[in-house]
């Protein structure tokens, strides 16, 4: 098996960016690519280059307590091996990151990525199939420090996202009757990142932040996360 090396080096908010090479080679990473993310931080993103040398890409971390975005330009050096510049925004918080990868076969794409706030490696694929949520209630329970609650939820297909959905509903916990808001972005390898915002009453909320996995069969899915509190929660939806 072929191995290849990554060494980069990320100095305050310099970034390098890639030589042009304008070669035909650019045509193999051109397209939409879905892309698990490990390292300092787990999670999802979809990933899009394009044939101007731009990359647009978002995604959901569990950190991230929300929708993370990234804009860059890329191209490919002599050796076949991606290079892009970029900024990550979440929350209105930007980072800056520096990225070099290599297609493997015709639909893999491995990335080692140095940042501002981490180290990451991106595994992609451009396969597209997603789990289908929508059009049923589902049943979340909510469990932190072994006190559990419930909630209705409905999960919607987001006509703005690719594997986006949104969801919504309510629910009865610690501190009373509250509704819920979020997002969960799901992928075609059954791994689903969200976050959830349980507003209350009396105007407090918390946001709770988790990923995990959905059964083969989209009828259940167990996660685990954290809230703005910095308390362990477990997250289970079911219908």
């Amino acid at each position: 098996m072929k191995r290849w090396f990554l060494a980069v080096i990320l100095c305050s908010a310099t970034i390098f960016p890639a030589a042009r090479s304008g070669g035909a080679q650019t045509n193999t990473v051109l397209g939409t690519w879905r892309v698990a993310i490990t390292g300092h931080d787990k999670g999802i993103a979809y990933l899009t280059f394009t044939n101007d040398f731009t990359m647009t890409g978002w995604g959901i971390k569990l950190k991230s307590s929300g929708i993370f975005t990234m804009a860059g330009t890329w191209d490919i050096d002599n050796n076949s091996q991606v290079m892009c510049s970029y900024t990550e925004e979440s929350a209105g918080v930007p980072a800056l990151g520096f990225f070099v990868g290599r297609v493997k076969g015709r639909n893999h794409l491995l990335v080692k990525a140095n940042t501002t706030n981490g180290q990451f490696s991106f595994k992609s694929d451009n396969g597209i199939i997603l789990p289908d949520l929508h059009g049923t209630t589902w049943i979340g329970e909510v469990k932190k420090s072994d006190i559990g609650y419930f909630e209705t939820l409905t999960i919607a297909t987001s006509t703005n996202e690719l594997g986006m959905f949104i969801l919504s509903g309510s629910g009865t916990g610690p501190g009373g009757i509250n509704t819920v808001s979020g997002e969960l972005l799901v992928d075609s390898q059954w791994q689903a990142y969200g976050y959830s915002i349980e507003q209350f009453e009396d105007g407090s909320s918390v946001t709770n932040s988790f990923g995990g996995r959905l059964d083969k069969l989209v009828d259940r899915g167990n996660f685990k996360g954290v809230d703005n509190k910095g308390h362990s929660l477990r997250f289970s939806i079911t219908r």
